[in-house]
């Protein structure tokens, strides 16, 4: 019987080292060949590239394009046709392999109403053991906004007319979009400069935003936001979030859950509604301001010119002003300050339920 075992080991052994037979058998050593090239990633490598273009008429508003995940580059330029480069790195486990998944791939511009649509032919999925790389750049008229939507990787929209991305993870870059940006970003980075109204929710996100003409509506949901110059009124909601909102033009309305928002050179008034937010506000010009956290503290620096102040912070709280600047009184846990400031004006009322106002 151990002889019989050695001999049964040592027929395993033998099938699995086995190299695979000229005809694509061999058995265990077939599969064992198959398995060390999946390991050392000894692919067949093909790089593909197609190309598509249209003019495109007056009735045509809007460029569409879905891809699951690759580098997006979408140019608005003056122009009168939409062209698209496709360019796919695709992988085989061997040439025939790879020839077929060459063949797959093509690219078309397809109208649709008001809609010209970049359809893109992929391998499927079930064909592929890695995942194709993928890049396309489509350069169309400035006049034209873009919907987009991606899963994953990197995508870049200038100069065009509007933005809609449904669905966009990964890195996102907008710059020079005349109208309005809209959609779900993240999770990933999101990096805005210009554009005419944003209106966006982001997942999870550091997200930079400069110059925004109009208005700009964020819902946050994780992660670092920093915002500069926003000409009309700027909504943040926000859970759990690092924000800095500078230079807004219009009020400001700050609503949310966790983490620390600071308002810095507003000029309009400022409202904030928080649960476990620290709030830092210093706004440049005297406004109406009406600010409200628990559970965690309200920083306020004084803006120029004269204002009235009305601060509570309740359940155990402290108020902290200059001194000289007005009398805080306390009673029981909670302390009030109430009164103008250089003669007067805008009504700011904070209210902290416990935790503390600091007032400078």
């Amino acid at each position: 019987m151990l002889l019989a075992g050695f001999v049964a080991i040592g027929v395993v052994v033998y099938q699995l080292t086995a190299p695979a037979s000229p005809d694509g058998g061999g058995g265990f050593g077939a599969w064992l060949d198959r398995l060390k090239k999946r390991v050392h990633n000894e692919w067949v490598e093909r790089r593909v590239e197609k190309n598509a273009e249209t003019p495109v008429g007056k009735e045509v508003r809007t460029l569409a394009l879905d891809v699951d995940r690759g580098s997006i580059s979408i140019i608005g330029e003056p122009r009168e046709t939409v062209a698209a480069s496709l360019a796919v790195v695709v992988f085989g486990g061997d040439e025939a392999t790879t020839r077929t998944l060459v063949d797959q791939i093509a690219v078309g511009l397809v109208e649709d109403g008001a809609t010209l649509r970049v359809n893109l032919t992929l391998p499927k999925r079930e064909d592929v053991q890695r995942r194709p790389q993928v890049q396309i750049t489509v350069k169309v008229p400035s006049r034209l906004a873009v919907e987009v939507r991606s899963g994953g990787g990197e995508l870049d929209v200038t100069g065009v007319a509007a933005v809609q991305a449904p669905k966009a993870v990964g890195r996102v870059r907008l710059a020079n979009i005349a109208g309005a940006i809209t959609g779900e970003l993240g999770p990933g980075e999101v990096d805005v400069d210009t554009a005419g109204s944003l209106t966006i929710t982001t997942r999870r996100s550091d997200v930079r935003v400069r110059n925004i003409t109009k208005a700009l509506d964020l819902e946050a949901r994780g992660g670092d936001i920093r915002i500069r110059g926003v000409g009309g009124a700027a909504t943040l909601d926000a859970q759990g979030i690092d924000a800095e909102l500078e230079d807004v033009g219009g009020p400001v309305k700050i609503t949310g859950t966790g983490g620390q928002v600071r308002v810095r050179g507003s000029r309009g008034a400022i409202e904030a509604d928080t649960r476990r937010t620290e709030l830092f506000l210093m706004p440049s010009a005297a406004a109406p301001i009406t600010a409200s956290t628990e559970n965690d503290s309200i920083d306020l620096t004084l803006p120029p010119g004269g204002v009235f102040l009305d601060a509570i912070a309740s359940n155990g709280g402290e108020i902290r002003v200059p001194e000289g600047l007005l009398t805080v009184e306390r009673h029981d846990e909670d302390a009030k300050v109430a009164g103008a400031v250089r003669g007067g004006g805008p009504k700011i009322t904070l209210r902290a339920s416990r935790g503390d106002i600091v007032v400078r």
